[in-house]
């Protein structure tokens, strides 16, 4: 694909998402998925990975269980936050991150805890 062909390769960037990563709790939408592959990538490496991880779409299905579906750019819409360039990483990690606090303070407001 055009948009990754000059791109690092994963072996070079990996090592240096973990190093940023170190100590952090990883927010993702439907993070399940990225997870897996970052594990999967890793142990190819002989990294073994653990990070806890909060995905937005399972706070999504409690704040909002009317849903149909729980895609990005539906919970965005429902949150009323902008997700323009969906599928491109930095719209989609900035618009997952305003999603993520906007939630926080919702359920702040409900006197839950995540």
């Amino acid at each position: 694909d055009d948009m990754v062909s000059d791109a690092p390769k994963i072996e070079t960037i990996l090592p240096e998402f973990l190093d940023f990563c170190k100590g952090c709790v990883l927010v993702a939408h439907n993070a399940g998925f990225d997870y897996s592959f970052i594990c999967k990538k890793g142990a190819e490496q002989g990294r073994d990975i653990h990070y806890t991880v909060v995905d937005t779409v399972g706070v999504a299905r409690v704040l909002f269980p009317h849903l149909a579906k729980y895609t990005l750019d539906n919970v965005a819409k429902t949150m009323k936050i902008s997700l323009v360039n969906h599928h491109r990483a930095v719209e989609d990690a900035e618009a997952t991150a305003e999603i993520f606090e906007k939630m926080i303070r919702m359920l702040e407001n409900r006197a839950l805890q995540i």
